[in-house]
């Protein structure tokens, strides 16, 4: 403060002293940690017991993000069993605890098959989560929330969402409490979390080690679809044998007999169809009119070939056609990704021939719509309008989100159809996830992809060199599709 006569002139000076070693730990971008130190911390987290979890406040019940209320159908846990945890962290050599693995997927093994390998690339989500670990790290209070700094968020690095959890211990007591806050918001490089009142109320700036987590609820999906897929029969799952039904088309078939499966429909029957993408080939025509005969059915029907050879139009066709052709039709189309489910509703809305009471597009909760295309809201609803969903003749999502309609306890054939576009790029378990709502032998399963293309993403080394090949490419070499 110096003083000048009758008037005064302040400045506030601060200083910042840093321990040179600070650098060594201070977090100024993206984690860049390595696998074995990832491995490592994983190792630790799993062996060293939590003494107790202290909850976090949820969103709250009017957030569109909360937690249901009632679950008609539970989705049970399905925990990674410890035995196979510790194969990993000791790196036993896994076929020999788990010659399930080394076996050759089967109708007997399937369930166990899959189950296991879910299971592995748990393990390893669990591992690369552990990248993102901070330590000796503060909060800082906005307004309600306690909010967390987090370097790479933005990038996705680590992925996190509304709904999720980040755990925090002290790490002067590995024994004490680990207190779980719940992600309420996100800003740009920070989460904003609520845990228990007393904790959020008392907090003073004390350092914690903070762990994030994932969202499990995909993966016991899969665990769900896998132990459900044995219902669906042999004859889906690895068929040997087609029987061929009559035509779901009376049009298209006025006389009794069936046409024979490994030949194309006559020019006759294709003429009695009115397409509406003029634009069709011949080959794109005779699979649309084999997909609305349904001859083959409970057995997929495989649409596949690549890049350029218009799959996708002729699944839209397809779907434009079944809800005009077959009134007492619900189709579900699935795809690996938000961003080709948006893609096949843009394409049917496009076509002018759906309104929005016939079409539904059903995104997980915690999607920003704001990513969403204009044409595309009107027909948009999230987790928690499912009952409404279900009543809709076209419901179009991605196969990971098609698990929250085993909420409703629908019955077995709601969907007279399940069409899965980019098949090749899902998993088996993903698709089967979508494929187990048709559940009796009138349903229609329709599968589109490439299978020489890239699949779909799998994150453990040993699921790379075990996990069967991809749905529609055993389908394709089987000899009932040849």
């Amino acid at each position: 403060m110096i003083n000048k006569g009758s008037g005064k002139i302040g400045r506030y000076l601060t200083a910042e002293v840093i321990d040179p070693y600070m650098s060594m730990v201070n977090h100024t971008g993206s984690y860049t940690g390595t696998r074995s130190e990832a491995f490592n911390r994983y190792r630790t987290s799993s062996r060293s017991a939590e003494t107790w979890r202290i909850a976090g406040e949820r969103p709250s019940q009017n957030s569109k993000f909360a937690k249901r209320k009632f679950l008609p159908n539970k989705l049970k846990q399905y925990p990674v069993p410890t035995p196979l945890r510790e194969c990993i962290m000791e790196n036993d050599y896994i076929e020999d605890n788990y010659p399930v693995l080394t076996e050759e997927v089967t109708f007997e093994n399937y369930t166990q098959k899959f189950d296991t390998l879910i299971h592995l690339e748990e393990i390893q989500m669990e591992i690369d989560i552990r990248e993102f670990d901070l330590e000796r790290v503060c909060m800082r209070r906005i307004g309600e929330y306690l909010g967390l700094k987090v370097p790479g968020l933005a990038e996705g690095r680590p992925s996190v969402l509304i709904g999720d959890r980040v755990m925090l211990t002290d790490p002067g007591d590995p024994d004490g409490p680990c207190y779980e806050g719940c992600v309420h918001e996100l800003l740009k490089d920070e989460v904003l979390m609520k845990f228990n009142k007393t904790f959020q109320d008392y907090y003073t700036g004390k350092d914690y080690d903070a762990m994030f987590t994932f969202n499990r609820a995909p993966v016991r999906r899969c665990h769900q679809s896998a132990e459900f897929a044995v219902q669906l029969g042999e004859n889906v799952l690895f068929p040997t044998v087609l029987m061929p039904k009559m035509s779901q088309l009376r049009s298209l078939s006025q006389s009794a007999t069936v046409t024979p499966l490994h030949t194309s429909p006559s020019k006759s029957q294709q003429k009695r169809i009115n397409y509406y993408n003029k634009s069709l080939n011949a080959r794109q025509r005779a699979a649309v009119t084999r997909i609305l005969e349904g001859q083959c059915r409970p057995v997929p029907y495989i649409l596949f070939g690549p890049p350029g050879t218009g799959k996708t139009v002729t699944v839209v066709e397809s779907i434009l056609q079944i809800l005009h052709k077959i009134p007492s039709s619900r189709v579900l189309a699935c795809t690996p990704s938000n961003s080709a489910a948006d893609l096949i509703a843009e394409r049917i809305h496009e076509s002018g021939l759906v309104k929005t009471t016939d079409m539904v597009r059903l995104n997980a909760r915690n999607r920003n719509l704001e990513v969403i295309s204009e044409c595309l809201k009107p027909y948009c609803l999230n987790g928690d309008d499912l009952d409404t969903a279900s009543h809709y003749r076209i419901v179009v999502c991605t196969c990971v989100s098609a698990g929250v309609l085993y909420s409703l306890g629908i019955k077995a054939g709601h969907f007279t159809h399940v069409i899965i576009d980019e098949a090749g790029q899902a998993t088996e378990p993903e698709c089967l996830i979508s494929i187990c709502l048709i559940g009796d032998e009138t349903g229609q399963i329709v599968l589109a992809g490439d299978p020489m293309q890239l699949g779909a993403v799998l994150r453990s080394k040993y699921s790379k060199r075990i996990w069967p090949r991809i749905i529609i490419s055993r389908k394709v070499d089987e000899q009932t599709f040849v």
